[in-house]
């Protein structure tokens, strides 16, 4: 029943569908964000997507994430709305941990989803693009942004995110190399 709300919000000026969200006891909004992220309506994805990160959620948001990226989808209006809020690091954040995640996953994506994710993965924008993919030089890129951001390799966190001090995060969250950069104060 929220859902089918959810989706009836939607299309409706205003953000009622973030709001709609926002009033919910925290365990019912974190159900309904966990099936809205994966939903395939772009608008009822990004709602959910945005509240589970909004309740320090990252890791239930990365594979709705990855299946943006996969699909080709931008990415900038999250690493936007993400660089302005009250962590200037959840981008990059977020980034590694989706760069993680499709490693991880890297077979099971079909040949023309695979070309977006390894785009990604060598194009997302933060420092050092790289000119082709290579799994071996993704993981080099990645531990080198994990450790300017203090970050140990491969470790996540919900919290507690030591950025290396201010002005050392920018990110470009595009697939098919559409943006790149995107810095946070």
């Amino acid at each position: 029943a929220e859902l089918a709300e959810l989706r009836r919000l939607s299309g409706a000026e205003g953000g009622e569908a973030q709001g709609y969200l926002a009033a919910l006891p925290p365990s019912a909004r974190l159900e309904l964000a966990k099936l809205a992220a994966a939903d395939a309506d772009p608008e009822i994805s990004a709602a959910g997507i945005m509240a589970l990160v909004e309740a320090a959620h990252l890791e239930e948001a990365v594979p709705a994430l990855s299946t943006w990226v996969a699909a080709g989808d931008d990415l900038t209006a999250f690493g936007y709305a993400w660089a302005h809020g009250d962590d200037p690091q959840l981008p990059v954040r977020i980034y590694l941990r989706i760069c993680r995640y499709q490693l991880a996953v890297l077979d099971r994506f079909e040949p023309v989803q695979r070309a977006n994710v390894e785009r990604f993965l060598s194009d997302g924008g933060y420092v050092e693009p790289l000119p082709g993919f290579s799994r071996t030089a993704v993981e080099r890129r990645l531990a080198r942004i994990e450790a300017r951001l203090g970050e140990p390799t491969g470790v996540r966190r919900r919290t507690g995110w030591n950025s290396g001090g201010p002005g050392k995060g920018c990110l470009g969250l595009a697939a098919g190399g559409r943006l790149r950069g995107v810095c946070a104060p």
